[in-house]
């Protein structure tokens, strides 16, 4: 077939090079184009595109409907990478058919992952051109931005399948496009060769259900398997119920008990970590807060922002013990925003707590998993508490800081309360400093360190030497989620 040549863009390649959240940029060849893409740090394959995409793209050479493209005439093919990450899959096959032949569509839920795709995309020269069309749509749960995006039924489906999305996700992704893929369309996937009993098990349900599926082709490795199905009745439209449901874990209990927190029919979600582990960061932050911000020194009508709150244990624990005014929420991950909020809301409800709002953060325009200067009030937030994602990078991590300074409020008392593990303590405070912050008190335990950082010269702060708390009593060692 003739190809238009595609070049990667040397001047967007620089830019995407100088982006602290991108650990490398490299490049990878497929169908003789060579693509350029940038690794996020602290996103899937950070090191390179990962075997798994590179077999699934061999499957996509040989299988319909891309083989076909450039045999003849014919429309537009319309493709949808589906949890595209830094969008190797996607953007390589915008890259590398003719121009006019394909128009591909990304989404993925992680913010950062869209953002990463976006300048990825742009370094291909791939935003630029209207004969390689790309769509990349705002983050948001699995099918749920392309359907608010209106796009057009779909050719192809392609996914490398989330491995710990449980087996309701992993039916969503499998099954759950609905008339977004038209009758006689493709979904293509890749996972990890464990999923392979369930989704073999799904396959059969579904065909069970609503009729057979073709099995157009296939390639399995040790690690992966690759698959190119057809389904020529098209996939049913799903049930519009709540968009959680495909990811709420039932094989936990649902009564959760952190310190004098007691938690009922608590929703958990796949893939958004804290019940897995001992998650002591949450304590910590608690402890912390109770020892040097105590509620009865709260400032009136206080504002609280919860940053990458998990399922929303701390952001309860914090509307119980100080009842704010408002509290927010932000996260690059839409999943882990929805589960906490839903679970938020419920927990406010059960207690008849006095919350004016609970809402998600304004996020700043270009990085929407960094908070705003000024929350919708215009005047900040007094509080700004959570982990900090430390594997972004520490150029990352100033950068996060900024915004957090940003957009706290301008009272003396307004303080950020953030959580590392215990042997990057030494490198928050360094760049805090940097970024006219003051980092005090420590708490550290099971290998987190807590730390109070204020503004520099904030009152009550600025004449107290740093210093380490380290507590290990026994209720905290039997401390369980």
């Amino acid at each position: 077939m003739t190809r238009d040549k595609h070049a990667p863009d040397r001047a967007q390649i620089a830019r995407l090079e100088a982006c602290p959240w991108v650990a490398k940029v490299g490049t990878h060849r497929w169908l003789r184009h060579e693509i350029a893409l940038g690794f996020g740090r602290d996103l899937f394959s950070s090191a390179g595109v990962d075997v798994g995409t590179l077999r699934l793209l061999r499957v996509l050479e040989r299988a319909p409907p891309l083989r076909s493209i450039g045999e003849g005439g014919g429309a537009t093919l319309r493709v949808l990478d589906l949890g595209c990450g830094i969008g190797s899959i996607g953007l390589s096959i915008a890259a590398s058919y003719p121009p006019g032949s394909v128009h591909v569509t990304l989404a993925d839920r992680d913010k950062l992952a869209i953002y990463v795709t976006t300048q990825n995309a742009a370094a291909n020269g791939l935003l630029t051109r209207a004969d390689r069309p790309v769509t990349i749509l705002p983050a948001g749960l699995d099918f749920e931005p392309a359907r608010a995006a209106g796009c057009a039924p779909f050719d192809l489906i392609v996914t490398n399948v989330p491995a710990k999305v449980g087996r309701h996700g992993l039916e969503r992704f499998l099954f759950g496009a609905g008339s977004l893929l038209k009758p006689g369309g493709y979904v293509a996937t890749v996972h990890v060769t464990p999923l392979t009993e369930t989704i073999d098990e799904l396959l059969e349900s579904f065909q069970e259900h609503h009729g057979d599926v073709e099995s157009v082709y296939g390639s399995r490795g040790a690690e992966h398997f690759a698959r190119v199905w057809r389904f020529e009745g098209g996939l049913p439209e799903p049930e519009r119920g709540d968009t959680l449901a495909p990811y709420v874990r039932e094989d936990i209990a649902k009564s959760v008990s952190i310190g004098d927190l007691h938690l009922k029919d608590h929703l958990a979600a796949h893939d958004v970590e804290e019940f897995d582990t001992a998650h002591f960061q949450t304590p910590l932050l608690a402890e912390l807060l109770q020892r040097q911000l105590p509620a009865e020194d709260l400032i009136e009508r206080e504002r609280i922002l919860v940053v990458n709150p998990a399922h929303g244990f701390l952001a309860e624990l914090l509307l119980l013990e100080r009842e704010p005014a408002t509290i927010a929420l932000l996260s690059r991950d839409t999943l882990e925003l929805a589960i906490a909020k839903r679970n938020l809301e419920a927990f406010a409800a059960s207690e008849h707590l006095a919350v004016t709002s609970v809402e998600l953060a304004p996020a700043a325009m270009t990085l929407d998993w960094l908070p705003a200067a000024r929350d919708v009030s215009g005047i900040g937030y007094d509080l700004i508490v959570g982990p900090v994602a430390w594997k972004e990078g520490q150029d990352a991590v100033a950068l996060t800081l900024k915004a957090y300074l940003a957009a706290l409020s301008d009272s003396p008392d307004a303080a950020l309360v953030l959580a590392v593990g215990a042997g990057q303590a030494q490198a928050l405070r360094r760049i805090a400093r940097e970024n006219g912050l003051r980092a005090s008190r420590d708490l550290t335990r099971k290998g987190f360190t807590a730390v109070l950082i204020r503004k520099a010269g904030a009152a009550g702060e600025a004449d107290e030497p740093e210093d380490v708390d380290d507590f290990e009593d026994e209720e905290a060692e039997n401390e369980e989620v």
